[in-house]
């Protein structure tokens, strides 16, 4: 089980950026406790406090953790200040960590609304200048693991990199000093089932999809070193 970290007394327990309202999102969200364990202050204080890690990746999970309003303003506090990157990795369940735990420039949080369309997924004239431009043309969808964002839930200041039916599978939001990364794919086909036969054992075979495995490769290349 991760920590659990009761609520702070006093508005100095936070980084500086919150006491502008951010405080009140925090107090909100702190209450979504749906997931059985908690992302630890302690986890927290190791992500904000290491000065050499520059990317945070958050991987596809079928239920994150919870996190206390303490950790969420160091998370915060790592990207805004720090003018470090999170990228986020998955489906519905990483737009759900995004709105319930990033608060973004103004300190409210976004409300991305997750879509699923069918691809193939087009790069956008915003990937010139960006280290997306040496990323393939189109990426393929892959069965269901591929969830964007539709495009009217973006906040202004996002920039897309790939869409399909005004669905965008590949963004970034800038968020003062630094940024959060959306790559819509779960990445569930790295590993390939072959069942059993009577003459050999099941075999798990890699089966990487190039184009989107590419695609974080760029992501991470795009993040300040």
């Amino acid at each position: 089980m991760l920590g659990l970290s009761s609520s702070p007394k006093d508005a100095s327990f936070f980084p500086s950026w919150t006491h502008g309202g951010a405080l009140r999102y925090y107090d909100s969200c702190a209450s979504c406790r749906a997931t059985p364990t908690r992302w630890s202050d302690k986890r927290g204080s190791g992500v904000s406090s290491d000065k050499r890690m520059k990317v945070l990746v958050i991987p596809p999970f079928h239920q994150f953790p919870s996190m206390s309003t303490r950790a969420m303003a160091m998370l915060n506090d790592y990207v805004l200040v720090g003018g470090n990157t999170i990228i986020v990795v998955g489906g519905p369940t990483g737009v759900l960590f995004i709105n319930q735990n990033l608060a973004g420039t103004d300190g409210y949080g976004y409300e991305l609304e997750p879509k699923w369309v069918e691809g193939p997924y087009e790069m956008q004239d915003s990937a010139m200048g960006s280290a997306f431009q040496y990323g393939a043309v189109t990426l393929p969808a892959v069965e269901t693991y591929n969830v964007g964002v539709t495009t009217a839930s973006l906040p202004k200041e996002a920039v897309s990199y790939y869409e399909a039916s005004e669905v965008s599978v590949v963004f970034m939001l800038p968020c003062e000093a630094g940024r959060i990364i959306y790559i819509g794919y779960t990445f569930a086909e790295m590993v390939l089932h072959v069942a059993s036969s009577s003459y050999q054992p099941d075999l798990f075979l890699p089966c990487q999809v190039p184009a989107w495995t590419d695609i974080l490769l760029l992501a991470l290349r795009s993040s300040p070193t």
